[in-house]
């Protein structure tokens, strides 16, 4: 779409979907299903749902610095729905200072957070890689986990690296089964939710789960 401008899109099948870099450039859209090939964002550009709607994308999504995916003023976050299958091992990539606002699953491949960039809703994915000074709210599973969903809410910081040289001791295979069990169980659970109509996880069902993860975490530490 041309840079600079607003644009309203209808739901239905599109192609490739490339909304051109600028604070300007807007592509609204108007509510319902929409399945694209692919979805990119460029610089400062925007895309806004206007009322209730899902994207179902074939390949990967990205979205440039400071650009924003999610929902218009007065539209809940929770509205907001982004399935992505991540052929050609595309991807979810937030690059720097951009911002993602909605539920997102992304079913066989990954999710990339660039420094000091937001994303605000569930996430489910195979991998969810976080920058320095990133800022994931919500929920997060994946199969290769390395964010602490016990205390997503705050800033997610990366782990610090190992001395040169260093090694570390094996947990204990039964502790470290029941850990994978728990997980395996929380990840289920959230899946559960998101499959009936995107209701939110119940409070004490959210602090239960993540409670149970974190001890058992805590328990595996060599």
């Amino acid at each position: 779409m041309p840079t600079g401008k607003t644009v309203t899109l209808e739901a239905g099948a599109y192609r490739a979907v490339l909304v051109s870099s600028g604070q300007a450039t807007q592509l609204e859209l108007s509510g319902g299903l929409y399945e694209l090939s692919s979805l990119e964002l460029g610089q400062q550009a925007r895309v806004l749902c206007l009322s209730t709607c899902e994207l179902r994308i074939a390949g990967g999504v990205t979205l440039a610095e400071h650009a924003k995916l999610g929902p218009s003023a007065g539209v809940n976050p929770g509205e907001v729905r982004i399935s992505v299958d991540g052929g050609g091992q595309q991807g979810v990539q937030v690059k720097p200072h951009a911002a993602l606002v909605a539920h997102l699953v992304a079913r066989n491949t990954g999710v990339t957070l660039g420094a000091h960039g937001i994303i605000r809703g569930r996430v489910i994915a195979v991998t969810v890689a976080i920058g320095p000074h990133a800022i994931l709210n919500g929920l997060a599973d994946a199969v290769e986990p390395v964010v602490d969903v016990a205390d997503s809410t705050s800033e997610v910081k990366t782990p610090p690296p190992q001395p040169e040289g260093s090694t570390l001791p094996p947990p204990n295979p039964s502790e470290l089964a029941a850990y994978v069990a728990k997980q395996q169980a929380f990840i289920a659970l959230v899946k559960q939710r998101l499959q009936n109509e995107w209701k939110p996880l119940p409070p004490e069902e959210v602090d239960a789960a993540r409670t149970e993860l974190k001890e058992t975490m805590l328990e595996v530490q060599p």
